[in-house]
């Protein structure tokens, strides 16, 4: 069976708020092992130090955490005092990241993402840039999409 482009073909679980333990270590281990090659079709490719970097789009984790983890979420690690998301910036103000923790089955990770500011770009842009990039390393630390990160 081929997939078209953005179509996955991974199997559905549950992810049932009230799992025991060992219910819940089984699902993150079914999750990792199903999930660390990511299917082609959500791979993509660029440039980058004269070869190509294979990688999955900001998209493609949210697209498969669903089908292993309906309940999955992400938050900042800190807000401000009027419950904003703490974002570094450059000397210019512009955002260039944010801390966040990724939880799947109540268990927490946390990731980093980051930008390059341009000027082209507006501040809001850069903001849901930062968000899939800190939830895709964040997802790395579940095992998501773990070969791509590997040298090997």
């Amino acid at each position: 069976m081929s997939a078209r482009k953005g179509e996955v073909l991974f199997p559905d679980y549950v992810d049932a708020p009230d799992l025991p333990d060992a219910e819940r270590i089984k699902a993150l281990r079914e999750l990792h092992n199903d999930l660390r090659t990511p299917h082609p079709s959500l791979v993509e490719t660029k440039p980058k130090g004269g070869t190509n970097l294979s990688y999955v789009g900001h998209a493609a984790v949210p697209e498969m955490l669903p089908r292993h983890a309906p309940f999955w979420s992400w938050r900042p690690v800190g807000t401000d005092m009027n419950g904003s998301p703490i974002v570094d910036r450059n000397a210019d103000g512009r955002p260039i990241g944010m801390w966040i923790y990724l939880t799947i089955f109540d268990h927490q990770r946390m990731g980093y993402g980051s930008v390059e500011p341009t000027d082209r770009r507006s501040d809001g842009d850069l903001i849901k840039e930062i968000i899939g990039d800190g939830i895709r390393n964040a997802a790395m630390r579940f095992g998501i999409a773990l070969n791509l990160w590997s040298k090997n």
